[in-house]
């Protein structure tokens, strides 16, 4: 279990975030203090004296404020605590989805664009109450754990490695051939327009293309998908160089992250959803929430 932590620089240090729109759930009941069938447990009789003694025992040790405060301290603490911990190896803890086919049969760029201005009013429409709650029956859920989605990712830091939640939600990160392109796109509040989407698009891939595509062992998104503490050595050493640290702090305030998988074509969602897992490691970045992979005839699959 770990307990984040809340740099100026992130938005929030929970786990769960309160998103004022949507009701908490309520707790597990805690049960009354007047019950008294435990004492037997303990060794104390049920009796009118021994409940006199524990009584007054609970009030002097301070307990009864205790109790008092719990629920509260127990919302906190849930919210707060990290159950799934900083697991680096990302490809046996995240879910990889295959998208349905575009009706429209778009390109590869314009499939990009759709679903960059798709998260982005996904986030509003979440931020804002529009989606309704999850419920068990008649009781609302926990909402908090969606906004992970967005400008979320594991960071490593020295030795250890935990959960960043950035207050920036206007930079997307791009990978193509194994390059990392860090691109503003503005507020999610803001317009954003689909044909300057796709222009910076295109000029991130000729920029690419120009370079060159780099190999598998070269790309550096493919430490993302190593071991947990082959990662923790390797972006330790990385971050010994100033370029590499903060160029590495800076792909970590993403709102999402698109790969652009061009040369691939899969010719079903379910090779897409393989090719998306297990292809091309260079051109993802395992530590981000949220990536979407687009392929070469406009397929696309999620991992998150």
């Amino acid at each position: 279990m770990q307990l984040a932590e809340h740099p100026a620089e992130e938005r929030t240090a929970d786990i769960y975030e309160q998103i004022p729109a949507y009701p908490k759930p309520p707790l597990a009941p805690l049960p009354p203090l007047s019950e008294y069938d435990v004492l037997g447990q303990f060794g104390v009789k049920n009796t009118f004296l021994g409940r006199t003694f524990v009584r007054a025992g609970m009030r002097l040790a301070g307990f009864n404020r205790f109790y008092a405060r719990l629920p509260e301290n127990l919302e906190s603490l849930m919210r707060r605590s990290n159950l799934r911990g900083a697991g680096l190896f990302s490809l046996v803890n995240s879910a990889t989805l295959a998208l349905a086919d575009d009706p429209r049969q778009p390109d590869a760029l314009d499939r990009a664009v759709t679903l960059v201005l798709a998260a982005r009013q996904l986030y509003l429409d979440l931020v804002n109450g529009k989606l309704p709650p999850d419920r068990y029956r008649d009781q609302v859920l926990e909402m908090g754990q969606y906004p992970n989605l967005f400008s979320t990712s594991l960071t490593v830091e020295g030795r250890s490695a935990r959960l960043f939640k950035s207050s920036k939600r206007s930079q997307l990160a791009v990978l193509v051939g194994g390059r990392v392109y860090l691109l503003e796109i503005g507020e999610p509040e803001e317009e954003l327009s689909p044909a300057a989407l796709r222009q910076a698009l295109e000029q991130i891939l000729e920029d690419a293309r120009k370079k060159g595509f780099l190999p598998v062992d070269r790309g550096v998104g493919v430490l993302t998908s190593a071991r947990h503490t082959t990662q923790l050595r390797l972006f330790g050493q990385l971050q010994r160089d100033p370029a590499n640290r903060q160029a590495l702090r800076a792909i970590r305030h993403s709102f999402v992250t698109l790969c652009l998988d061009l040369d691939d074509e899969p010719e079903s969602v379910a090779e897409a959803a393989r090719l998306a897992q297990s292809r091309n490691l260079h051109n993802r970045w395992q530590h981000a929430s949220l990536q979407f992979v687009v392929f070469g005839n406009g397929r696309a699959c999620t991992l998150c």
